[in-house]
Parts: C-alpha cells; structure tokens; sequence
C-alpha cells in the first residue's frame, strides 16, 4: 500500500516532504472508504507485537518513508541535521500511534485532525524554513 500511495503522491507533488505527508492523509481517507486498508490496519492493531506480518508491514512502511526522506534530503528539503533513519522510524511510529490514540478516543473520527497536529509540529523540525512555509497539512 505504501509503495502505491508513494507512487500516486510522488505523480502530484513537486515537493518530496509534501507527497510524504500527502500520503499518511490518503492514508487515513482510505482507512474510511477502502475495506482492505480497514482490515489490513485492525490486523495490524490486534497482531502480537512481533508478528512477523505485522513486523514485514512495518518494516515496509519505514523504507518507503526512509526513500523519500532520502531524497528530500538530497534535494535540500531536509535539515542538514537530519538523520534519515530515525526519521523514518519516528514518522512511522507516530502514525501507527496515532491510529492507536484516534481509534481508542474517537473510533478513528479524528485521525486526520490529529494528523495535520502531528505534521505542524514536527515537520518543522525536518525541513528547512522554506519548505516548511510552503507545506499543507490536510
């Protein structure tokens, strides 16, 4: 899935930090409209946390966000700080957790407020002023 939506942002988006965050929005839409992500995500909720499915899932999400961030990084978008790395692993650990907290609090009904409050916060700790003034968060 990831690949996929890396693929359908990458084709709409100049700005590699944009399609990243364009995706775990597209994300959270489809979680409400497509069956398959919707049971492919309650798997990965119920699953033993070393579940080596769940574990190869994520494991996939974090190199797709680890690609983009590393071309962003190559494209100047990025903070020279930044390490890519860990960078991924704490996007995708805050997503996965904020699929947690939306679903426990709200049953999901607010995912996406919750996401942009995510983006806002630390995307401005990732890339440069420039590209941070020019980000959406929906």
């Amino acid at each position: 899935l990831w690949h996929r939506l890396r693929d359908e942002q990458l084709a709409v988006e100049a700005s590699l930090m944009q399609a990243l965050i364009a995706m775990s929005f597209e994300f959270a839409r489809r979680l409400d409209s497509d069956l398959t992500v919707r049971v492919s995500a309650k798997l990965l909720r119920e699953a033993v946390f070393f579940d080596v499915a769940a574990a190869a899932q994520v494991v996939g999400w974090i190199a797709v966000v680890r690609e983009l961030l590393s071309l962003a990084q190559q494209r100047g978008e990025l903070k020279s700080e930044v390490n890519v790395r860990h960078a991924a692993e704490q996007i995708v650990a805050e997503l996965l957790g904020l699929q947690f907290v939306a679903q426990a609090l709200s049953g999901g009904t607010d995912l996406r407020s919750r996401l942009a409050r995510v983006w806002r916060a630390s995307s401005g700790c990732l890339v440069t002023p420039s590209v941070h003034e020019k980000l959406r968060f929906e």
